[in-house]
Formats: structure tokens, sequence, C-alpha cells
């Protein structure tokens, strides 16, 4: 008689066991019944449980089973349960490159994992129940994260993953061999260290150059640019360069008008103003005036709202009269919307570069939650508005 024959057999017998032993012998049974073999740790626990209970167990079973206890045989040999710890790069089901870890359950690695892929975007980490793995994507994020990770418990790498540390330890330590950066030479801006997939930049203007890469998602300079960005005299454009794509800039009206910000629209659009309820008409026509001064054509603009005729009749026909009600495409540059996100702005599927948002009143949730989703978003709105907003941007 084998260990596994009496497992099966106690599920059977009617004797009184804890809640937590019959519940862990009912789901080891199962697991038997399924032609999985007990661990190393299962077999210990089984047996124990056993020992204790062999009395009533053979009396039930009207056979002493103290033999099977002292000389134990199995169905299947008993699982080793690996006590390595190793990270190494395999090819998946598709050929593709992963990278495997294992380790023996330790439920603070498991943690740290788990925070790791929540938190990273486009580095996949995913438990493999078959292999006893976790899987990561061969992604710079998931390299750095398993170099420090495996360097606080102490890994194992294989060669591959371990040329994959060196030549990241590499990169981190000469950055700038590496890394896509705006500088010039002979007065001209290009990108250093692009790659194929870059195109080069469409501009010589060092200015429009800069905005450029922003929009591309270099934000990287090397020193002649940093200069060149002090010397810059409209400050609205140098702290917008200066700043972080997810930052909440915030310009205030009383300090500077809404022309301070003809470079940001200029090079960064397409641009979207939000524009506050009760104020339409002021905004729009101050909004309005700028883009003329600043050579953008009324049919590159598009208004996507009105508002009712017998309280908005002189905003309606203001934007009937400039022709503002042209159709999105993709010559449009500005586009202006108050209270909530219209359809057909998610239609066209233009992609706006910046926000700019006149102020707060009567937003709704479609609008603000869009927003949040944006980078390069500018607050043209007075300080003391700016700190009491309810149009919150986290």
């Amino acid at each position: 008689m084998t260990i596994e024959d009496i497992v099966i057999h106690l599920r059977l017998l009617k004797i009184n066991l804890p809640l937590w032993e019959q519940q862990l012998m009912s789901s080891i049974a199962d697991q038997i019944s399924q032609g999985s073999s007990l661990s190393e740790k299962q077999d210990v626990v089984v047996r124990r449980i056993l020992s204790k209970n062999k009395s009533h167990i053979s009396t039930s079973m009207a056979q002493d089973i103290s033999p099977y206890l002292e000389n134990p045989t199995y169905r299947n040999s008993i699982r080793k349960i690996s006590y390595a710890k190793k990270i190494s790069v395999k090819n998946d089901e598709y050929q593709n490159k992963d990278i495997k870890v294992v380790f023996p359950y330790n439920e603070d690695y498991v943690d740290q994992i788990r925070k790791h892929r929540d938190e990273s975007i486009g580095n996949r980490a995913e438990w493999n129940k078959e292999e006893k793995s976790w899987n990561f994507s061969l992604s710079e994020g998931n390299i750095k994260f398993l170099m420090d990770f495996s360097q606080k418990n102490e890994f194992e790498f294989d060669d591959e993953f371990n040329n994959l540390v060196g030549q990241t330890k590499d990169i981190v330590a000469n950055m700038e061999k590496y890394v896509t950066t705006l500088s010039i030479a002979d007065s001209i801006p290009y990108l250093k260290n692009s790659n194929k997939f870059i195109p080069k930049l469409e501009t010589e203007n060092i200015l429009q150059a800069i905005f450029e890469s922003r929009k591309r998602g270099i934000f990287t300079w090397d020193d002649n640019i940093s200069e060149f960005v002090d010397t810059i005299e409209n400050t609205v454009t140098k702290e917008f360069l200066k700043s972080a794509a997810d930052a909440q800039m915030q310009v205030d009206p009383e300090n500077h008008s809404i022309s301070s910000l003809e470079d940001v629209i200029k090079y960064m659009g397409p641009v979207l103003f939000v524009i506050p309820g009760v104020e339409e008409l002021e905004k729009l026509k101050e909004a309005f005036n700028c883009l003329k001064e600043i050579g953008i054509k009324n049919e590159e603009m598009s208004v996507v709202f009105r508002l009712p005729t017998e309280t908005g009749g002189i905003f309606n026909n203001f934007v009937k009269e400039h022709q503002l009600n042209s159709p999105l495409t993709d010559r449009t540059r500005i586009v202006f919307v108050s209270g909530k996100l219209p359809k057909p702005i998610l239609k066209s599927k233009i992609k706006f570069h910046t926000i700019i948002n006149m102020g707060f009143p009567n937003v709704h949730y479609t609008l603000k939650n869009y927003v949040e989703n944006q980078e390069n978003v500018v607050f043209f709105v007075r300080k003391k508005e700016y700190r009491n907003r309810n149009f919150v941007l986290m």
C-alpha cells in the first residue's frame, strides 16, 4: 500500500481531524487523483498527520498502517523542490527571447515583481504555472529591474543574461554614447545617436528643432542647446521647454498675455484650447486674435461646440462669420472645446501635443478624464484661480 493510497482512503473514512488537516488532506487527495506526485514538503506533512492518527486510521481500515509509514512507498516519485535562484534567457513558444526567473516561493520577491509589473508600461512579467517561473519580456526596463532585484537577493545568471547586464551597465555609464540627444553642429541642430527609425529633423531653426524633438519624446540636450535655451527672452517659452512633459505649467494672465504662448502654439501643435463656461465668447476672441497674429489661418481652427441660440447667439454668429466651423482634418492646428469632450475629436484621432486650459467652470468628466491623460498641459489662468482649481489634473 502506498502513501497515496492511504491518503485517498482517508477521505472516505469518518475520522475526526482538525479542520485545517481535513482541508489539507482533501486538497492533496484531489491532487493525487489528478495524477500529480507529492512534493518533498507535502510528503513530510502527510506522513506526520497519518502517524498522529494512525491508530484511528488503522481501526477504520481494519489494517495496521504502521509498516507503510515506517517504510513508505509511492505511486510516483517525490517531487524535488529546487532551491536555486537563477535568471536565464530562454526562447518562448514563438522563438522570442524571454528572461526566466526561478526561485523557491518567497512572498517578498513576488510582491517586488508584481509592483514592478504594475508600475511599468510595456514591460511584461507573468507567472508560468507549468515552468514554475516568472517570465519577463526582454526589455530595457525589465533588465534594469532584474539587475537590482538579483543583486539584492543573490541570484545566479546564465551567460546570456550576464552579457545583457554588462551591456546595460555600459550604456548607463556612457549614456552620452547611446541616448538620442539634440545637439548643434555648425549652427545647425541635429539628433546625435539617432537610429534609423527616428527621422531627421525637419528644420534648421534651433528653437523649432527643440520643440520638434519634444514632440518626438526627446528631452535630452547637449550643453550647446542648454545654453541656447537659457538665452531665450520669452520666459514662458523657456519655462515650458525646461518643464517635464507631464508637468502642469501655469501662466498668469495678469503678468502675461496669451501671446506669450506664441512659440508653444506655433511649434507644439495641434493645440487643444479648453474654454470655460460663461466666458466662451470673451475667451474665444482673446485666443482667436492671438492666433491670427501668429499667422494661423481660420480654416486651420475649429470650434467644435455651440451654445443655445437664446443665450449664445452672438457666440455662434462669431464662429460662423469667421468660418471657425471647419471639420477636423489633418490640416487642423487648433481646436476649441468647452464643457465636455465632443465625439468628433475622438473620431478624428488627432494627437494634441499641447492643451491650453483657459479656465475651470463647468468642466464635464469626459473632458477632465481626457485631459488627465495628455501631456504638455498649460493653465492660462490667474494664480488664485489655479490654486483653488477644481479641474484637477493628476
